[in-house]
């Protein structure tokens, strides 16, 4: 006689697939266990990330940072002193019997590429992509899309150069008329 297969006792024991409810509870909870480590995993890139960009508490503190006082910059001159510390050119422009201070930003606008000053070009240029930016910060050669954006500066009281590092002004947004966006500063004062 033929040996016939086994019927299950209780038909309920397997799934129509021939799975039995053991076998697909282990694989909702590997599916279960999957998705929670993903998640952690995500979860924790994005922590990574984040403190990648976030500056840290120190630099934070330094938001707003005092310079020196006027007479101590020379007049058409871009001061590189705070270029690797704060990442801003120190702009003083003659404007009649006057001088203009903005501080500018170093990072170029096309990829942020860090740019130099050139003093004998009298231009801020890029070393990645070739653009090319005035001393006031006007782009006028390159892909840069964009002036340098400048930081907020101010006179204190006590008659110092104060740069806000978190207080940026964009020209093509209309901000660079911003009053925060330089200081004009008379020699008689």
């Amino acid at each position: 006689m033929p040996s016939e297969d086994p019927q299950p006792t209780n038909p309920g024991e397997n799934g129509i697939d021939g799975r039995s409810r053991l076998g697909r509870r282990a694989a909702s909870v590997l599916v279960a266990v999957g998705l929670a480590a993903s998640t952690v995993t995500a979860a924790l890139w994005t922590v990574a990330l984040g403190r990648f960009f976030v500056p840290p508490a120190s630099a934070a503190q330094k938001r707003r940072v005092r310079i020196g006082r006027p007479a101590d910059f020379a007049t058409d001159s871009v001061d590189t002193r705070f270029a690797a510390a704060l990442g801003v050119w120190i702009v003083c422009e003659a404007v009649g019997s006057g001088r203009r201070f903005t501080a500018l930003r170093t990072k170029c606008t096309h990829l942020g590429c860090i740019t130099t000053w050139r003093p004998t070009e009298r231009m801020f240029k890029c070393p990645c992509h070739g653009s090319g930016f005035r001393i006031d910060g006007v782009n006028v050669e390159g892909p840069a899309p964009r002036p340098l954006e400048r930081c907020a500066i101010a006179l204190t009281p006590e008659g110092e150069l104060e740069v806000d590092l978190a207080r940026t002004f964009r020209a093509e947004l209309g901000q660079w008329n911003d009053p925060a966006g330089f200081v004009l500063w008379k020699s008689a004062q």
